[in-house]
């Protein structure tokens, strides 16, 4: 298939018209329940069919016994029946045309034999047609702009995310809900999500370059448990021409010999050795984060701030003790913390409080204020050889007030990456949500911190060795 016609597949699913939810039910707790109620109760826009053979009316809504009665072309059908009724249900969203169908039912090639047997002539039927297939075992796709939700997790064990410019690409359905669920309590803003399953047909390479294109999304995590292995040339492939756009982080599960035996159990794919899956991480120009935390704070930063221009960072603090772990993870991550020339030295000596450190990390003391805090900005963030900024907040100390965070959004205005570390209780949670919502990434610990400027230096590197 060509690469507009998988677009223009991709944008059907993610931005359909018409959709239709085959196994949808009108008794609370089921899967295809809380699909069809997502649908016609949430922000989606599009017209929404139910399709049951066992009821005429869910929800208030005529239902139809076959995806052929319903009586408009669908771009998008949502199965939710079981295992063994699939292959039918398939045929008959071919027939009437469907784009695309999005396949949640489990019960394939995770559980193998029989299993097995069904998921191969899944795929002889796909080959012989035109429609494209997300699934099986699955949890399909979220998308925060378009309103298509078919989360099955009842709102009041998972929050959604409000809208942002990251996107999700995940094997595992309970990933990608735990992804979301987090990402709402961390304030981290989501454009889509999509989990594929058994990737019957549409892979995560595919996904990959679609979302290359799609204009809401900045940054792109996968979490991949294996790839089969005629595929990998193709991930590897599509990730080398999205890198060259915007940044991918990954989160491998299945590293150990232990967990790897998981994999085919859950998913059905082959995990393979680790070492081989770094490497080709590494020739796809991939992001590689240890976990999920990682993967986060890694996203925000790249989601919110300018590339820099080089390795070199600055740090400036009123608590001596946060710096200097600060300098600790950045320089563990590869990064410098130059000293600062005289001339900036002397006039940080003349202009900050008595005993001020002003080498770098720049220690303002407790008794700074925040016009101190404008002073240093001020001063080292126009240096041309400092390529980015680390500004630690200590609001626990009376001098400083909330004006310092003007300065601070000041700072961005240079157009070098600039994060915050503000460590301690609910105050400073307060402060950190504040700062995020003027589009500065703020962070619990001075480690969080190196790992979003990390990101930031990672993904200028990768970029550039791509062109």
């Amino acid at each position: 298939m060509s690469q507009i016609s998988l677009l223009k597949s991709l944008n059907a699913a993610f931005n359909p018209k018409t959709v239709a939810v085959i196994g949808a039910s009108g008794t609370p707790g089921k899967i295809g329940y809380t699909i069809f109620n997502n649908l016609i109760k949430g922000r989606f826009k599009g017209r929404v069919y139910p399709v049951n053979p066992n009821t005429k009316v869910i929800l208030g809504r005529i239902t139809y016994p076959s995806i052929l009665d319903v009586p408009e072309e669908i771009d998008l059908a949502i199965i939710v029946v079981k295992a063994e009724l699939v292959e039918n249900v398939l045929q008959e969203c071919i027939k009437a045309g469907v784009k695309v169908a999005v396949i949640i039912s489990a019960n394939f090639k995770e559980v193998g034999g029989e299993g097995l047997k069904r998921e191969e002539r899944l795929k002889e039927i796909i080959n012989k047609s035109k429609i494209r297939v997300i699934g099986p075992n699955c949890m399909g796709i979220f998308d925060n702009y378009s309103g298509l939700d078919m989360l099955f997790l009842p709102e009041t064990r998972m929050e959604k995310p409000k809208p942002g410019n990251i996107s999700i690409i995940s094997q595992s359905g309970a990933v990608m809900a735990i992804f979301l669920d987090w990402m709402a309590k961390e304030n981290i803003g989501v454009a889509k999500g999509v989990s594929y399953g058994n990737r019957i047909d549409i892979d995560e390479a595919d996904l990959i370059q679609y979302l290359a294109y799609d204009e809401e999304t900045k940054v792109i995590l996968v979490y991949i448990e294996g790839l089969d292995e005629s595929k990998g040339k193709k991930f590897i492939q599509a990730c080398k021409f999205t890198a060259l756009q915007k940044p991918i982080i990954v989160v491998k599960g299945g590293k150990t010999e232990a967990s790897s035996k998981a994999v085919m159990s859950h998913t059905g794919a082959m995990a393979g050795s680790y070492s081989v899956y770094k490497a080709a991480f590494k020739q796809a120009g991939v992001i590689e984060a240890e976990n999920i935390q990682e993967m986060f704070d890694m996203a925000k930063a790249l989601a919110m701030q300018p590339l820099p221009a080089g390795k070199n960072v600055a740090v400036i603090s009123n608590t001596g003790g946060i710096g200097i772990m600060a300098v600790d993870a950045l320089e563990s991550r590869g990064l410098s913390i130059p000293e600062l020339d005289e001339e900036t030295k002397t006039y940080l000596r003349n202009n900050l409080p008595a005993g001020a450190s002003v080498r770098n990390p720049v220690d303002l003391t407790a008794n700074a204020t925040a016009e101190h805090y404008r002073l240093a900005i001020n001063k080292i963030a126009n240096l041309d050889y400092i390529h980015s900024l680390v500004i630690c907040l200590e609001f626990q100390t009376p001098q400083l007030d909330f004006e310092v965070l003007d300065y601070v959004y000041y700072a961005k205005e240079l157009g070098k990456p600039i994060v915050t570390i503000t460590v301690g209780g609910g105050l400073t949670e307060r402060i950190s949500r504040i700062i995020e919502n003027n589009g500065i990434p703020s962070y619990t610990t001075p480690e969080r911190a190196a790992t979003g400027i990390y990101a930031l230096y990672e993904y200028s590197r990768i970029k550039y060795s791509l062109i």
